[in-house]
């Protein structure tokens, strides 16, 4: 049962016409409550006493006060009589009167003599509007306790960009009263966040950066919600600073172990170089061969630390990306000439598919050259000799994409899925191959922090295709 038909519900019929008030009454005592008053001036007296109806049916021509002063001094009210429906009940309809129906605040209006399910229907239409309202108006209450009392810092900014609200938290961390606040800009207010690269309806593709206030360190996040007259954004800043003092100790801890153990090992990388160039007399054949393995083993673990190093670098406040205008295919041929040595020694042939124009997007060169580097690793590492790497870079509509394909072993298609996941490598590796399971969960999380997408496609048997998509810049 909806609540347009709750007998709760209390409509006010005011007409000097006992026989049209009675026929009124008689249409709605089976759904609402009905109250009769014969005149203006009782139902002003009634109203001023405190009492409001549900709905206010209003005869225009009374004698005294007439339904258009009513329907005035209701509109001229403050708080909830100000709103009261009102359907004016009148014999006059030309467009004189129905203007200045409309003008005094009446919602509606019927001819007399009226139609009975027109009556209805106009009542009904009303009584929904009424409880929608209510409904809409309790829940922005709510909204609004709950947002004044959350313990993060909260804003709501107009379609201006200016604060239209704001909670005692955020009062308390900027130091300043709400009324030194309510209508500033938010950006002046706090800095380091650009609502424009905010989509309305949509979370953001690429992380928020930290704020920084008073000292202490705010994660964001913002949400744009459109609607027919403007644009509002509400944004939460989450107090962060704990967390990244000790994301910051915790990676000072992985660096010094880090070069405690880079250390030593590059040092017996060292020597063995020296013992390879003969400096210090010819190694017998079989110690030779042993201490390649030894080189290649030592050359793996400083792989893992590195590795290591990476993934607390972007688990914590160490990584940092510093984008900048970029031209890709200039920056995918240099990192992958780099992997030349190895590419001859594995007897494998190397392809690139260069764009129909330039592929320019927005990015660290840095962080993108060790993103190609370690697909293009990947690549030659599962790729038997004699066999084919290609790179491609695509311009779509609104991307750039760059792909890695090979012809080695390939990844059954249950586990593609998880290879961009921590310490992930196919079940069906060849022993043979070292690796930490890393390089593609770090690929992953430097692409999405630059707003990007990566995937995987392979067939056991025939290789794989390794891609990542960045927002193409104009």
């Amino acid at each position: 049962m909806s609540e347009t038909s709750q007998v709760s519900q209390n409509i006010w019929v005011v007409d000097d016409s006992p026989t049209d008030a009675e026929r009124v009454r008689r249409i709605f005592a089976d759904q609402y409550e009905v109250t009769v008053i014969s005149d203006g001036s009782s139902a002003l007296e009634k109203l001023s006493s405190g009492a409001i109806p549900d709905l206010l049916l209003l005869d225009w021509m009374m004698p005294g006060i007439s339904g258009i002063e009513v329907c005035q001094f209701l509109r001229a009210s403050s708080g909830p009589l100000k709103h009261v429906p009102v359907i004016l009940l009148t014999a006059q309809y030309g467009p004189q009167e129905i203007y200045q129906a409309f003008t005094s605040g009446a919602n509606d209006y019927v001819s007399k003599p009226f139609v009975e399910e027109e009556l209805k229907v106009r009542v009904a239409s009303l009584l929904e509007s009424r409880s929608l309202l209510r409904r809409a108006e309790s829940a922005e209450r709510e909204v609004t306790s709950l947002l004044a009392t959350a313990p993060d810092p909260m804003f709501a900014i107009d379609g201006h960009g200016r604060i239209s609200f704001v909670n005692e938290e955020a009062v308390r961390v900027l130091k300043l009263s709400r009324g030194e606040i309510l209508g500033q800009e938010f950006t002046a207010l706090v800095p380091g966040i650009s609502l424009k690269a905010f989509g309305a309806g949509h979370e953001p593709s690429k992380p928020i950066p930290d704020v920084t206030i008073d000292q202490n360190i705010f994660s964001p996040s913002v949400r744009v919600m459109p609607s027919a007259s403007s644009t509002s954004t509400t944004v939460a800043l989450r107090d962060v600073t704990a967390r990244r003092v000790a994301d910051s100790r915790r990676l000072d801890f992985y660096s010094v172990i880090a070069h405690d153990l880079r250390t030593p090992i590059t040092s017996i990388l060292l020597r063995l170089e020296i013992a390879f160039r003969g400096k210090h007399g010819a190694l017998p054949d079989g110690h030779l061969a042993d201490l390649r393995k030894t080189q290649g083993s030592l050359r793996g673990l400083v792989g893992l630390i590195n590795d290591f190093l990476e993934l607390a670098k972007l688990e914590g406040v160490g990584y940092r990306i510093a984008p900048a205008p970029l031209e890709l295919n200039g920056l995918v041929v240099a990192t992958v000439e780099e992997f030349q040595p190895l590419l001859e020694k594995g007897e494998l042939t190397w392809t690139h598919l260069a764009p129909a124009g330039p592929a320019r997007v927005h990015a660290d060169p840095k962080r993108l050259s060790q993103v190609i580097s370690n697909l293009v690793g990947n690549a030659i590492k599962f790729t038997p000799a004699k066999g084919s790497i290609e790179t491609s870079l695509k311009l779509l509509d609104e991307h750039v994409e760059f792909s890695v394909s090979d012809t080695g072993h390939g990844v059954a298609a249950k586990e593609i899925e998880k290879l961009f996941t921590r310490y992930t490598r196919a079940s069906d590796v060849p022993a043979h191959t070292s690796g930490t399971g890393l390089g593609l969960m770090i690929v992953r999380e430097i692409i999405e922090a630059h707003g990007g997408s990566v995937g995987a496609e392979s067939t056991v048997g025939q290789g794989s295709r390794f891609w990542f998509r960045l927002p193409r810049s104009v």
